[in-house]
């Protein structure tokens, strides 16, 4: 827009938006000063009233609740709220309303249309046709639905189909792949958001949910393979029920991880700084060393390391109270924008769920083998 509109208008708007005096006003009056919000929201109702009344006068057939929120939208675009970090939903709110009207109404109509004149033209073989439609539809969802649960069955029986003596195998393989696979998506997600690439982070996120239903798909198969365990190490059946929940919450806290930031890419929103980059990228190369430490312990079944990796944890833990804290600091400076703070605690907090839980599975792994 700057290319296009001349500087003396650009400069006259930002005038008109400039708060300083009016901040200086608001904070002398305090507790006197008028609430901003009940202003804006007497201003909306005092409009959207007079367009309602002049539409009614007039026999205009308005929808209130439409008149209302574009009287809304009109409002806070005048007052500058429709900045980078809410006028994509406003945008999208706008056209959602107006489209989301006429689509049902064309939707409706067109299905109406074709409807009656299937059953004009055809008569009582209008009638047959539209039962044999509907039965056909109800067909294809059956069968589809039978395929999708045969194709769980057949999964589910795959891993519970293991002698005893695989299970140690089977789970030890099971973990370590899992492990490896949200090692690498972190990392991936991270280096999509910190670079903008939307593309690479929707594929991210696709394999993030595949991570997600394997971990489900283990879960569902842990008592068909609990029932292989012998009698005599029951206590094994415990530990393994253990290290299937803590990879589960490690799944979910990845997928908590890259849908937030997928969709702070799809809204537009400003970007971290450089500072939040750095601590989530010294953040992750943290979490890479400590899961790969573990992944080496389970595979290696030396379990003598889990003292060292639980100092390493709590390096960890330490790590990101410290860089909690310095983006307090920086949101007190206003050098954060708000949903780039809020997505960055939320990576933080995803990161400290998984620093917890992969050191709880460490755990239930060893007891899974050695007791």
């Amino acid at each position: 827009m700057s290319k296009f509109v001349p500087t003396i208008v650009r400069n006259a708007l930002a005038r008109q938006f400039d708060q300083t005096e009016s901040r200086v006003k608001l904070e002398a009056m305090g507790a006197d000063a008028p609430a901003f919000d009940m202003v804006r929201a007497s201003v909306n109702l005092v409009m959207a009233s007079i367009l309602i009344s002049m539409a009614t006068s007039q026999k205009l057939p308005l929808s209130t609740t439409y008149v209302t929120f574009m009287v809304a939208m009109g409002t806070s675009l005048a007052d500058k709220a429709w900045g980078r970090e809410s006028a994509v939903f406003r945008i999208t709110g706008v056209l959602s309303v107006i489209l989301g009207w006429f689509f049902t109404a064309i939707i409706a109509f067109t299905a109406a249309f074709v409807v009656a004149s299937i059953l004009h033209y055809l008569g009582i073989f209008g009638v047959a046709l539209m039962v044999a439609v509907a039965i056909f539809v109800l067909y294809k969802t059956q069968i589809l639905q039978k395929k999708n649960i045969e194709s769980n069955e057949k999964s589910d029986l795959k891993r519970a189909n293991i002698e005893e003596v695989g299970v140690v195998k089977s789970m030890n393989d099971a973990v370590v792949d899992s492990l490896g696979h949200i090692k690498s998506e972190m990392s991936n997600v991270l280096a999509a958001l910190n670079n903008d690439d939307r593309r690479s982070l929707k594929k991210a996120n696709e394999r993030v949910l595949e991570i997600n239903k394997e971990a489900k798909a283990l879960k569902k198969s842990m008592h068909s393979t609990i029932s292989k365990l012998r009698m005599e190490t029951e206590d094994s059946g415990l530990y393994y029920v253990q290290v299937l929940d803590y990879l589960r919450e490690m799944a979910h806290s990845l997928s908590y991880i890259s849908q937030p930031a997928y969709e702070h890419i799809l809204n537009n929103h400003k970007k971290m700084t450089d500072d939040q980059k750095n601590d989530l990228n010294e953040l992750n190369s943290r979490m890479r060393l400590l899961i790969d430490r573990v992944i080496e312990a389970i595979n290696e079944n030396n379990f003598d390391e889990v003292n060292a990796i639980l100092a390493d944890q709590q390096k960890g833990a330490d790590f990101i109270k410290d860089i909690s804290k310095r983006q307090v600091k920086r949101i007190k400076k206003g050098e954060a924008s708000t949903k780039a703070s809020l997505l960055y605690f939320t990576i933080v907090h995803e990161y400290q769920n998984v620093l917890l839980q992969i050191v709880n599975l460490l755990k239930s792994q060893r007891d899974f083998i050695t007791k």
